[in-house]
């Protein structure tokens, strides 16, 4: 996607956090053309969605259509048990707070967008629920579903914590292991490695 169409749909005028830049990949991967998706993005921009929730595993919302229906959302997202954090934490050296702001080396960038083996890769697994006609009719992911995942993008952009959140990785936890170097001491990782 654009940075231009991302800062729109994120309602910024800067770069986007480092985890709403990766929710907006895992909404649309490396194709963000179709014309559902490109609809709920102007669902998302002129502020249909009447309500969202964002809960451990699980987004609702309801979205007013462009007719006078409003249409119920539900999202749910499993836990992504493959990808540990706090072992990934402690060989880069990255602390709870770094992780949250994105201020993370490159390499581990490149372990959590991992579309095999990293959390993009429960993507085929959610479970995607609307009630419009148009996604009970097919198995198409309908504009309304997509634009309740690009407002949660915003909402990411506003609070990164809300992407551990999504996938049900506890952040407390990840704070509190992070920080206990008798359990678990952080290795910096060498220049030779």
């Amino acid at each position: 996607m654009k940075q231009y169409l991302k800062r729109k749909l994120l309602n910024i005028n800067t770069q986007p956090n480092y985890w709403a830049d990766c929710w907006l990949y895992f909404i649309d991967g490396e194709d963000s053309s179709s014309k559902r998706q490109s609809r709920g993005r102007k669902l998302c921009i002129n502020n249909s969605i009447i309500d969202l929730m964002i809960q451990q595993g699980s987004i609702k919302s309801h979205v007013k259509g462009t007719t006078k229906d409003t249409y119920h959302v539900k999202i749910d997202v499993p836990p992504f048990i493959k990808w540990n954090i706090v072992n990934m934490c402690q060989r880069f050296g990255i602390n709870y707070s770094s992780l949250i702001s994105g201020n993370i080396p490159r390499r581990m960038k490149n372990n959590i967008c991992n579309t095999d083996y990293g959390i993009f890769s429960i993507r085929r697994k959610m479970k995607l629920s609307c009630t419009c006609p148009d996604h009970l009719s097919g198995s198409y992911i309908c504009k309304h579903i997509y634009a309740s995942l690009y407002k949660t993008g915003q909402e990411i952009q506003k609070k990164p914590e809300l992407f551990f959140l999504i996938f049900q990785i506890n952040i407390d936890n990840l704070q509190n292991l992070s920080s206990d170097k008798r359990l678990f001491p952080i290795k910096k990782v060498s220049k030779k490695d």
